[in-house]
Order: structure tokens, then C-alpha cells, then sequence
């Protein structure tokens, strides 16, 4: 087990299941869960380019997610769990206690694209969605990007989602927060929010981007499969943009 260079480019880890599958299956069943990691292990990798990060995103296995953030530890290689109570032998857990953002700054964040929230507003391509996302903050038309069709548009390509990869300098989980804030906000200036009730009568406030996946150990789900072999997955081409790191402030 090595140890990590966290300076010269973005790093990101793989997280395969010892046991159970973690990729979203389809059709989708009641009694499946994806994303539900027990126990398995975990390799972090150096991604010099966007291209190698949709390289590696395309291996992955019904059995394997990604985690943006890197263990605290400084290994290379290990066990996971799902939580510290779960914890065996030269393990981590898959908690903001052991998993953190790169600690020089390089990180890759992710932009989860969900129109479920706004029914009137799509975007039907990758090239619609670096266009809307450059709308949001203009200096993206720069920066090194990965657009990538969301599992469920794979399955039925009228579902449309999108998952959006920055390369990104100074992240923390400050700056992580500012951004995201940030981008929502200027969402509502354009007229794409709006607020629903809950079950228990607080605000939920919506908006096309999840806002649950900017943090470094949320487990990222890629991979789709289904048990029926009639089912098909449409492959969509990427939008692959090289450039720099976007750099985020507090």
C-alpha cells in the first residue's frame, strides 16, 4: 500500500463491493437499492486528463462507484466499510471522518443535472448543457469538463439527466459550498427553482442540479445493468473538454 502524490493532478477513488452489486439497475426494482456499500475496497487514481477520467468512469462495473474525495489516511489502496461501526482491519469508513477533498486543491466536483424538479426545462444534448452551465458561470468556457448521460437516460433516452465533471483548484468543503450555493442562486435568477412541501410541512428547495453530491465522500453511481437480457443501453457520446482547473473561492 502506497501512499498518494496529491499535487500535480486530480486524484479520485474507486470503490468496488465485496459483496453486492452498487450500480442502478434497470427496470428498476423495489427491492434494489444501488449505491448500498457493505464492505469492499478501494484504489484512488491520478486522472491527468478528462479524457482518462471518461476512461476510467467507462470500466467501471456494476460492482464499482466512484468517491470524489481520497482517504485522509494517505493510502493509495485498502478496505472500505460503510461506517466506523462496521470497521475491520486496516480499513476506512466511508465518512467525512475518514474520506476529505484532495488536500492540494485539485479535485474534480460533480454536477448532477435532474430536470425531474423543473418539468419545463431540458436539455436535450451535452452541448445544451456545457451552453447552460457556461451561462451560469462564463468562466467554464475554459475549463477541463466531462458531460456524461445520467443511467436512466441510457435506459429510456426521453429520461433526460446528466452528470457533469469540473476540474476544479482550491476545493475544500467551503469553497465546495460558495459554488454550489452560487450556481443555485443564479438558477433562481433565471426562473429554474422552486419550493415544495415535504410530507412534514418544511420548504424543500429545488432547482436542475442535486445539490446533495458536492461532498467528497458520496458515493457516485455510473454504472447500470439490468437482469433482463432484452433490455438495451443507449450509448450517448460525451462531451469531453480539456482545459484548466476551475478555481473556486470562499
Amino acid at each position: 500500500m502506497g501512499t498518494y502524490n496529491q499535487n500535480e493532478h486530480p486524484l479520485i477513488t474507486v470503490v468496488m463491493s465485496s459483496s453486492n452489486p452498487l450500480g442502478k439497475k434497470y427496470p428498476k426494482d423495489e427491492k434494489y437499492s444501488p449505491g448500498v456499500l457493505y464492505s469492499g475496497v478501494f484504489q484512488v487514481y491520478t486522472i491527468p486528463t478528462m479524457i482518462g477520467l471518461y476512461q476510467l468512469i467507462k470500466q467501471l462495473t456494476k460492482y464499482q462507484v466512484l468517491i470524489l474525495g481520497i482517504p485522509k489516511n494517505g493510502l493509495i489502496s485498502g478496505n472500505i466499510v460503510s461506517s466506523k461501526n462496521n470497521m475491520i482491519a486496516n480499513a476506512i469508513a466511508r465518512t467525512k471522518e475518514y474520506i476529505r477533498w484532495n488536500p492540494s486543491g485539485l479535485s474534480f466536483i460533480l454536477i448532477d443535472i435532474d430536470f425531474g424538479s423543473i418539468p419545463d426545462f431540458v436539455l436535450n444534448t451535452s452541448q445544451e448543457v456545457l451552453d447552460f452551465l457556461i451561462s451560469l458561470d462564463p468562466d467554464l468556457s475554459y475549463c477541463a469538463i466531462l458531460i456524461l448521460p445520467s443511467s436512466s437516460q441510457k435506459f429510456n433516452h426521453e429520461k433526460k439527466g446528466w452528470h457533469v465533471y469540473i476540474k476544479c483548484s482550491n476545493v475544500n468543503d467551503v469553497t465546495v459550498k460558495v459554488y454550489s450555493e452560487t450556481l443555485q442562486s443564479i438558477c433562481w435568477i433565471k426562473g429554474l427553482g422552486n419550493i415544495k412541501l415535504s410530507k412534514s410541512g418544511s420548504m424543500l428547495v429545488r432547482n436542475p442540479m442535486d445539490m446533495a453530491v458536492f461532498s467528497p465522500e458520496r458515493l457516485i453511481v455510473e454504472s447500470c445493468f439490468s437482469d433482463d437480457e432484452n433490455v438495451v443501453f443507449h450509448e450517448i457520446e460525451p462531451l469531453i473538454q480539456e482545459g484548466i482547473a476551475r478555481e473556486l473561492y470562499e
